[in-house]
């Protein structure tokens, strides 16, 4: 090709030949790179679903693997007694239905009380307690988790003390008083099996929850 004597360039036909096959192999090896990247891009799609529905599909408790009727639901939680009459407690032992989660901690006069958490509230023991009162430790855990909180009546306010029952009604939980339930449903009962004082006694028939 001759532009004139100011600029001329002059190209054979293999030269042209050979840059055309060049440039193809530049286009071949972009095509490559873009369907490496998009093939990249599609497994880590991939990945991240595997991992959310693993994740989805484990108890928020225990990080164990739960039926799939219990994905998504609201885990429970039980007051329970730990004093020696109420020992040992009903359904702590259940092989196939122990709670994810017990919390102890201290109450009034140097005693300690239970919280029980259970990601599936389908798959509780059939007799849990013996229950008691709320105090607002308790309470306030069990909002960590979004818990429904089950319990046998519960502290009140008295002088600078914040009570179970104000902590409840200001932060809006969801509970299941026995208190409030008494007579209307077949879920809280009396077990009268041991001998020991009636306060010792009261549970939760967890196939009314």
């Amino acid at each position: 090709v001759n532009w004139g004597d100011d600029y001329s360039i002059y190209t054979s036909a293999d030269e042209v030949a050979e840059l055309i096959e060049e440039l193809e192999s530049y286009e071949e090896e972009a095509e490559r790179i873009a369907a490496e990247k998009e093939a990249a891009r599609i497994a880590a799609e991939e990945e991240k679903k595997r991992k959310e529905e693993d994740r989805r599909t484990r108890n928020p408790l225990t990080g164990l693997k739960m039926k799939e009727s219990a994905i998504g639901k609201r885990p429970v939680a039980f007051m329970v007694e730990n004093t020696p009459p109420a020992r040992p407690q009903w359904g702590m032992d259940d092989v196939n239905y122990a709670p994810d989660i017990i919390l102890e901690a201290e109450v009034e006069g140097g005693i300690t009380r239970t919280m029980w958490l259970f990601a599936d509230y389908t798959a509780l023991p059939k007799l849990i307690g013996p229950m008691r009162s709320a105090r607002p430790p308790y309470v306030k855990f069990s909002e960590l988790f979004d818990a429904i909180y089950v319990h046998w009546g519960q502290s009140d306010s008295a002088g600078s003390y914040v009570g179970a029952s104000a902590v409840i009604a200001q932060d809006g939980v969801d509970n299941i008083n026995q208190i409030q339930y008494r007579g209307q449903v077949e879920l809280f009962g009396r077990n009268r099996e041991r001998d020991v004082a009636i306060e010792h006694t009261g549970v939760v028939y967890t196939d009314k929850l």
